[in-house]
């Protein structure tokens, strides 16, 4: 897993704190009330980008 999310781009998006260490750069955590606001989805967004 770690050869392919060196070059692999994704975002995990979660209202729940789910995430190995390893993919903190990757993580965009909702509130379960809100939701994926329009902040959260430009961050994945940027994610996504780089």
């Amino acid at each position: 897993m770690t050869i392919i999310c060196s070059w692999l781009s994704y975002v995990i998006i979660d209202d729940g704190y789910v995430t190995m260490e390893s993919q903190l750069l990757h993580f965009v955590q909702t509130d379960s009330y809100d939701g994926l606001t329009e902040k959260l989805a430009t961050r994945a967004i940027r994610i996504l980008s780089e």
